[in-house]
């Protein structure tokens, strides 16, 4: 039976991705800033509050977490900070599985897996999470 048919293991809770350095790099946060819209991405200190989504969650993939990404929707997005994002500052991101439920939806069954990325500064002070919600359309034709 082919793997990206088969529900997503719960057992995966908990389970991190490899630490990884990402720098808020200036150029990235203006033309971010651009294609939001924004004006305030060419005050140089200024971060918008959802830049974190630039960091990827799947440049250092979660072991044991498999998606076949044509079956993946969005479901939200949330951010919280400690404090604002510095331009030019380096932090440590890791990416955790937060939780993994399942769905029957209305053409077939669903599977919701959270994620979790975090991310700290270089004294290992958390400064933000971002939380995201998949919902994995799971069976065969999905």
């Amino acid at each position: 039976m082919d793997r990206a048919c088969d529900a997503i293991d719960p057992s995966l809770v908990g389970r991190e991705s490899p630490p990884r350095r990402v720098r808020v790099e200036p150029e990235a946060v203006r033309r971010f800033a651009a294609a939001l819209g924004d004006p305030r991405g060419e005050d140089p200190g200024w971060v918008p509050p959802t830049f974190p989504i630039v960091f990827g969650m799947w440049e250092k993939p979660i072991p044991g977490l498999e998606l076949d990404l044509r079956r993946v929707l969005h479901g939200e997005q949330a951010f919280a900070y400690a404090r604002p994002l510095r331009s030019g500052e380096e932090l440590e991101v890791r990416t955790r599985v937060a939780g993994v439920r399942q769905r029957k939806g209305s053409q077939g069954e669903l599977t919701l897996v959270d994620l979790e990325m975090v991310g700290r500064d270089e004294g290992g002070r958390e400064v933000f999470r971002m939380c995201s919600t998949l919902v994995v359309r799971q069976g065969v034709g999905a």
